[in-house]
C-alpha cells in the first residue's frame, strides 16, 4: 500500500518547478501530475500496490473538495482531505499515521510505501516495521530527511521521474 502526504509532495514539487500555487487548492493538472509521479514508481511489472492513499488539505467549498477527490479518484487514489482553517493545515500527518498503522496492525500488506520526506514520520516507520512490514520511502532528494532515509527499508528517488 502506498501512503502519500499530498501536501508535502505538492509543496516540494512547487519548489522544484518554481511554481506559484497553493497546495491546498491545486490546479487539476498539478494534482494529476503529482499522482502520476507516484504511480510511475510502481510501473514495474513485479510491483502492484493494493491501494494508493492520498492525504491532503483543501480550502474552499465542498465543491472544491469534491473536485480534488474526483481528480485523485481518476488516478485510482483514495483521498482523505482535511479542510484548511485559518490558513492552517490540521490532520494530515495524524490521518496518514493512523491509516498506515491500522493497515500494518491488520497485516493487510507485507510492504508499505510512504511518500513524504518529513522527519516527523520516523516514529511511524519504526512502529510499522515492528509489525513485520517492510517500509519503503519515496521522495525528492532535497526534501528527504536524512533520519527518515536511514530508518526506511528502501528508497525510491522521485528526482529522475519528475524530471
Amino acid at each position: 500500500m502506498v501512503f502519500i502526504d499530498g501536501t508535502n509532495l505538492l509543496t516540494e514539487m512547487g519548489k522544484r518547478c518554481s511554481l506559484e500555487f497553493r497546495p491546498d487548492l491545486p490546479p487539476d493538472e498539478i494534482l494529476i501530475c503529482a499522482a502520476e509521479i507516484v504511480r510511475r514508481i510502481f510501473h514495474d511489472d513485479r510491483v502492484h500496490p493494493l491501494r494508493y492513499y492520498w492525504f491532503g488539505s483543501y480550502k474552499g467549498s465542498d465543491k472544491d473538495r469534491d473536485r480534488i477527490a474526483d481528480a485523485l479518484r481518476q488516478r485510482h487514489m483514495d483521498a482523505t482531505l482535511f479542510e484548511r482553517r485559518n490558513n492552517k493545515e490540521k490532520g494530515i500527518d495524524i490521518g496518514l499515521t493512523k491509516d498506515m498503522l491500522v493497515q500494518a496492525f491488520h497485516r493487510n500488506c507485507a510492504r508499505s510505501v510512504l511518500v513524504a520526506g518529513d522527519e516527523d514520520y520516523v516514529s511511524l516507520v519504526n512502529e510499522v516495521k515492528r509489525y513485520g512490514q517492510k517500509v519503503e520511502g519515496a521522495f525528492f532528494t532535497n526534501g528527504f530527511s536524512p533520519h527518515l532515509h536511514r530508518v526506511l527499508d528502501g528508497v525510491h528517488d522521485l528526482d529522475p521521474i519528475a524530471a
